[in-house]
């Protein structure tokens, strides 16, 4: 047997241990914050921290695509139009703060810049 192999407890005992924690990290912090005379003064705080979430979770999937091109390499090129519409449409989200102009301007820029230099 290869020392690398797991014998079929290790394997049980492993999954056991992933669960507990990927479960623990997932319920205690929400058991906590049921309970208001523990909770609740540090409630405002967590509420502040946590309204961040979404920005940041959707920044890490969206940056990767605009600015990384298949060569793997970060691009500030004119060529990335990735790039050049995600801008326009940043700007756009900024003066407006319209869900709906915001996407049709960044597909809109992609799409032009795609026809006229492709």
């Amino acid at each position: 047997m290869n020392t690398t192999e797991l014998t079929d407890l290790q394997s049980l005992l492993l999954i056991a241990g992933m669960m507990a924690v990927t479960f623990g990290i997932r319920f205690f912090p929400f058991a906590l914050a049921s309970k208001d005379k523990l909770w609740g003064k540090y409630q405002t705080l967590a509420d502040t921290a946590l309204s961040f979430v979404p920005v940041a979770v959707l920044t890490s999937i969206i940056m990767p695509t605009v600015l990384i091109r298949q060569s793997g390499i970060v691009s500030f090129s004119f060529e990335n139009f990735h790039l050049w519409s995600s801008l326009v449409a940043f700007g756009v989200s900024l003066l407006t703060r319209n869900l709906l102009m915001t996407v049709v301007s960044g597909l809109g820029t992609f799409a032009l810049l795609t026809v006229l230099f492709h």
